[in-house]
């Protein structure tokens, strides 16, 4: 309540009459007629009244505007205190204790204002105890009040857990009176929507549940956040941790539990694999609205490194691939997180070893495996010309694109799968011919000769694969199924022979497989039954008595010893086995296949690993 004392002046009339006029000498009012006199006595009242209106109207308008710069005095207050608020907001926890004592003080508002403490509204009094109860706090209490306050307004606000249509509440959605970080999109159905992002401060201020006390200290790093998960799946992860601040269990990997965040961007929504060098798992990328599968590489110091060379391999072949024709998969980001090196990449469909199981270990048609054949060659070119050698090539690594037309394959044999229809995965062991890091190197089932006699490796390896691989799809079980190196070597001579002397020479591991006249030691070592000699089973019946001239000789020539003398990706895609229209069919029907792809659909996609 405003009190306002309003003081009449003294008046001065033009026409002063005797003593009680101060305008004019007394004597000369003794000089005027009488008639004159009694004129300018009513003439003098008349004018005082109507002066005194005029001052009482001024004096009205006077409070009118006093009050009025009283309201506006005290909203300018309080929206510096409003604004001292949100630029804590800002502040690192470190530095919070630091910025609620030094700002917003009682004297710097009085100086700012022009005004004291005498005159100050009850609303300023009332934000100036709200600051020197601040600067009372101890830091931690100081932390916990910026992180839970929120914008005084509450206009246009969202509710922090406002539930789904399927009656689940979202991690979090975003108030919409957030301006500086708040941006609108328009939608499909044209109308304007505000999209799920913020500033790691502002989560920080108005999302305080949904974090973890590191995650408090770790958000105010991002510039921008799209999603904070649930505190239930962090409690359940922070639960089993062991190492890296109870993120990692024992063995490295990280804790990933579903609903859960990566960088505060992606959603975790389930786990795909795992292998030696991390997990794959599933996610939600809440920027760009799509699924995708991120790779989380184990927190050790040789698998950064070498995922540090998996980025530079990827982004080479992202900029070669711009068309998408060289089915090899696209790599669509890649981050640290929290002692992490994870790679996103686009999320495709079941890999070619899941397909294999559901043909009920038929296999596929020599026409398909002609199709897919060619559809790897198309990657291995483009390796082999840029001096990139794959060194895991297998099955699990050859998945199906999500729009595959395979997967509409429910009945007949008109359909089927192109060359188109897949992409190369796991680029984790790749590196350049001149740059080879590791010696052990792909999966045993489809590991090249030189690489178990120790003999450099070129790009010749995965061709080697690459046949092991047609072989697999043909008969639906490895072609050479070692249960060790020295068993797969002897596996490999029952079918090929042995390898030629030229090749021992210079291999450095040949005293620890053949004598010193070249002649293989059979050894079983571990293995379940002996192996036969060599040459004692012919490449066609280890291929299901497949007597497809052009197939066998495609065969023989990819897995030859010498991989100087191997076929090349370069000449395989001039072969006559590739160029011709179409594979010649074995007697096995189409219907295995055809079921076991539609069996697949797009929602019950994996990823391959390893």
């Amino acid at each position: 309540m405003i009190t306002l004392t309003v003081s009449y002046p003294q008046l001065h009339p033009p026409f002063s009459s005797g003593p009680r006029g101060t305008g004019r000498p007394h004597t000369a009012t003794a000089s005027r007629p009488p008639n004159m006199q009694r004129h300018s006595h009513h003439h003098n009242q008349h004018h005082a009244a109507s002066q005194r209106k005029a001052l009482d109207h001024k004096a009205a308008v006077n409070l009118q505007t006093q009050s009025g710069d009283t309201k506006k005095h005290s909203c300018q207050v309080e929206q510096l205190f409003e604004n001292f608020d949100q630029s804590h907001s800002a502040v690192q926890p470190a530095q919070a204790s630091t910025s609620a004592a030094g700002v917003g003080s009682p004297s710097t508002v009085g100086s700012v204002h022009g005004a004291t403490a005498d005159t100050a509204s009850p609303r300023v009094s009332q934000a100036r105890r709200r600051v020197s109860s601040k600067s009372e706090m101890s830091p931690k209490e100081k932390l916990l009040e910026l992180s839970s306050s929120a914008p005084a307004t509450s206009a246009g606000r969202r509710s922090v857990l406002r539930k789904t249509s399927s009656g689940k509440a979202p991690s979090f959605t975003i108030p919409t009176d957030s301006v500086q970080s708040m941006q609108t999109h328009r939608t499909s159905s044209g109308k304007v929507g505000a999209s799920h992002r913020m500033s790691g401060e502002d989560a920080l201020r108005l999302c305080p549940v949904k974090l973890t006390e590191w995650e408090k200290t770790e958000i105010v790093q991002f510039r921008t956040v799209y999603y904070l998960g649930q505190m239930t799946a962090k409690k359940a992860a922070l639960a089993e941790g062991e190492k890296n601040n109870y993120f990692d269990d024992s063995d490295g990997f990280l804790i990933c539990k579903p609903r859960d965040h990566l960088l505060y961007r992606y959603e975790v929504q389930e786990t795909l694999g795992t292998g030696t060098f991390g997990q794959v798992v599933k996610a939600l990328d809440h920027k760009n609205k799509n699924t995708v599968a991120v790779k989380i590489v184990k927190n050790e110091r040789p698998f950064l490194r070498q995922a540090r060379e998996e980025i530079r391999i990827l982004e080479t072949l992202r900029k070669i691939d711009l068309a998408d024709t060289l089915n090899i998969v696209h790599m669509l980001d890649s981050f640290t997180f929290r002692g992490h090196v994870c790679i996103a990449f686009e999320l495709l469909g079941v890999s070619l070893h899941q397909l294999l199981k559901r043909t009920r270990k038929q296999g596929f048609s020599l026409g398909r495996v002609q199709r897919l054949t060619r559809g790897i060659l198309r990657c291995l070119e483009v390796l082999y010309k840029n001096r990139i050698v794959h060194c895991d090539l297998k099955p699990e690594n050859i998945l199906l694109r999500r729009n595959a037309s395979g997967y509409s394959m429910g009945t007949g044999t008109g359909g089927g799968l192109s060359d188109c229809s897949i992409k190369i995965i796991d680029f984790g062991s790749s590196c350049y011919e001149q740059q080879q890091v590791y010696t052990y190197i792909q999966s045993r089932y489809y590991r090249a000769p030189e690489v178990i006699l120790g003999l450099r490796y070129t790009c010749a390896i995965d061709m080697w694969s690459l046949a092991c691989v047609m072989g697999e799809l043909l008969v639906a079980e490895p072609l050479f199924a070692g249960e060790d190196e020295f068993d797969q070597l002897t596996r490999i001579m029952e079918v090929r022979g042995v390898p030629p002397r030229t090749l021992l020479d210079r291999c450095k591991s040949t005293d620890k497989y053949f004598n010193a006249n070249g002649q293989p030691r059979y050894m079983t070592s571990g293995a379940s039954k002996r192996r036969g000699p060599p040459m004692s089973v012919h490449l066609s019946s280890a291929l299901k008595n497949c007597e497809d001239a052009s197939f066998l000789d495609f065969m023989r020539r990819a897995l030859t010893w010498d991989p100087a003398a191997r076929l090349t990706p370069v000449d395989a895609m001039t072969h006559p086995w590739i160029t011709r229209g179409g594979g010649m069919k074995t007697q096995k029907s189409d219907s295995a296949e055809v079921s076991a792809v539609g069996a697949f659909k797009p929602g019950g996609h994996k990823v391959g690993l390893v």
